[in-house]
C-alpha cells in the first residue's frame, strides 16, 4: 500500500494510515452516565433521504470555500455541483458543509469551527459510508456518513462513544469528549449501524483516531468487523538515521524551497512496518525530517506497471515551477531513463536506485491552476543496459 505523505507529512506532519479522503458531521454530545457517553442531537436522525439531501436544507455556511474546493478538485476528475450544497450537520461550535460530486454519486465535506475557521475539505467520487476526525489543540471532531438503507443510528458504544443519531442524508458530526481523549486515543473496536427501531442493520468497526496533542492528531476509519486495528501513525515514519541518498540533481532553476544551483536529492529509509519511505531533501546532509514523498509496503510493485511517472508543481508568482519525479520496478533491469519532448528531443533524467528526477520548463498560470508545460507533450522512456526500451509513460501535462 502506498501512502501519500506530501499533505499528511508536510501539512499535518504525519502519515496517517489509509486515507486521504473524507470527513463529516454530527449533533450534540451529552454525558449520560459515568460509564457510558451518549451522543444525542437536537434533531431526529432521518433515514432514506440519501439521493437528495440538499433541497430545502440549511444553506452552506461557507459557500465560497466550496467553490474553491470545486476548482482545486476539478483536475482530479471530481466534478462538484455547486447547486447541490447544504450545511448537513452542526454542533455548538462547528458546522459541516457538503456539496454533491459527479452527478450526486459522491460528495465533498468541509468542516468549519464557529462558522469560519476551516478544518479541512475532503472529496469522493462515490457514495460510501465513512468515519473521520479532525483535531487541533482544543477540538477533536468526528464526522462522516452512513449510507445503509434504513440506517438511523451509528452505535459507537463498542469504542466508548455511545449512539450517534444520523441526520438527513446519513451525515453525522460530534465532538469527542475532552475528558475521554486519553482513553480514546488510537483505540478501535466493533460498532453497529442501527435502524430507527434499534435493530442492527450490519456490524462494522471504527478506528477512533489520534487524540489532540500529538503531531499526527486526527484521522480515523470505518471498516469491516475486526478490521480496524490500525498501526500507530508513528509506525509509518521513516527511520531517518537509516536514510540513504539514492539520486541527486543540481537545479538550473528554482523549485519550491530550492534555489537555482542547489542540489536536491531523493532519499530512502525503512519504516517500522517493513516498508520503504522515499522522499526529497537537500543532498549531502543526513535528513532530519521527511519532506514530500511516499511510504510503500513490500508488495508495492505487485501487479503494477514497471514505470511510474509524476510531475510536482509549485506556485512561484505568475508561473508554476515543475519537476519530474518517478520510479521504476527494482527488478525491471532499467539502466537509464530519458525524457522525450514533444519535438522528439531527448535528455537524460538523473537516475539512481530505482528513482529518477528531471527539471521541466515552468508553466504559465491558468487561473488558479498550472497551464500546460511548454514543449510538451513529454514522455519518459526507460532503457536497459543494452539500450533496449523497457517501458514508457506520458508525463501529466497539467
Amino acid at each position: 500500500m502506498t501512502i501519500d505523505t506530501v499533505e499528511l507529512l508536510d501539512q499535518l506532519a504525519t502519515a496517517v494510515r489509509r486515507d486521504a479522503a473524507q470527513r463529516r458531521r454530527r449533533n450534540r454530545v451529552m454525558l449520560a452516565t459515568a460509564v457510558v457517553i451518549l451522543v444525542v442531537g437536537a434533531g431526529v436522525g432521518v433515514a432514506g433521504t440519501y439521493d437528495d439531501w440538499w433541497t430545502n436544507n440549511t444553506p452552506a455556511v461557507q459557500a465560497g470555500q466550496l467553490g474553491e474546493a470545486a476548482q482545486e478538485n476539478e483536475s482530479d476528475g471530481i466534478d462538484l455541483d455547486l447547486s447541490e450544497k447544504a450545511t448537513v450537520a452542526r454542533t455548538d461550535d462547528a458546522a459541516l458543509d457538503a456539496v454533491a460530486t459527479n452527478g450526486g454519486k459522491g460528495y465533498c465535506l468541509s468542516l468549519f469551527l464557529d462558522g469560519t475557521k476551516g478544518m479541512g475539505t475532503s472529496c469522493t467520487t462515490v457514495a460510501d459510508s465513512e468515519y473521520m476526525t479532525r483535531a487541533d489543540d482544543s477540538h477533536w471532531i468526528a464526522y462522516g456518513r452512513i449510507l445503509d438503507p434504513g440506517a438511523a443510528v451509528l452505535d459507537l458504544s463498542g469504542v466508548g462513544l455511545g449512539r450517534v443519531p444520523l441526520e438527513r442524508g446519513g451525515f453525522y458530526l460530534f465532538d469527542v469528549p475532552r475528558d475521554k481523549w486519553s482513553t480514546l486515543d488510537e483505540t478501535h473496536g466493533d460498532v453497529a449501524i442501527l435502524d430507527s427501531a434499534g435493530a442492527t442493520i450490519r456490524k462494522a468497526c471504527v478506528y477512533v483516531g489520534v487524540a489532540p496533542g500529538k503531531e499526527w492528531s486526527g484521522g480515523g476509519n470505518l471498516g469491516d468487523p475486526g478490521g480496524c486495528d490500525e498501526p500507530s501513525p508513528e509506525d509509518f515514519q521513516p527511520e531517518l538515521a537509516k536514510a540513504h541518498q539514492v539520486v541527486s540533481l543540481t537545479l538550473t532553476q528554482p523549485f519550491g524551497t530550492f534555489a537555482a544551483g542547489d542540489t536536491m536529492a531523493v532519499w530512502q529509509a525503512p519504516n517500522h512496518l517493513g516498508g520503504v519511505c522515499t522522499f526529497e531533501a537537500p543532498a549531502g546532509a543526513q535528513p532530519t525530517r521527511m519532506g514530500g514523498g511516499q511510504c510503500a509496503g513490500p508488495d508495492e510493485w505487485k501487479g503494477g506497471p514497471p514505470l511510474r511517472v509524476g510531475r510536482e508543481t509549485t506556485l512561484a508568482g505568475d508561473h508554476y515551477e515543475n519537476l519530474l519525479e518517478g520510479s521504476v520496478e527494482p527488478d525491471a533491469g532499467v539502466a537509464k531513463v530519458a525524457v522525450v519532448a514533444g519535438d522528439g528531443s531527448t535528455s537524460d533524467a538523473a537516475f539512481g536506485g530505482n528513482v529518477f528526477l528531471a527539471e521541466l520548463p515552468a508553466s504559465p498560470r491558468a487561473g488558479k491552476e498550472p497551464g500546460p508545460v511548454p514543449g510538451g507533450p513529454y514522455r519518459v522512456v526507460a532503457y536497459d543496459a543494452a539500450g533496449k526500451e523497457v517501458a514508457s509513460a506520458g508525463i501529466p501535462a497539467r
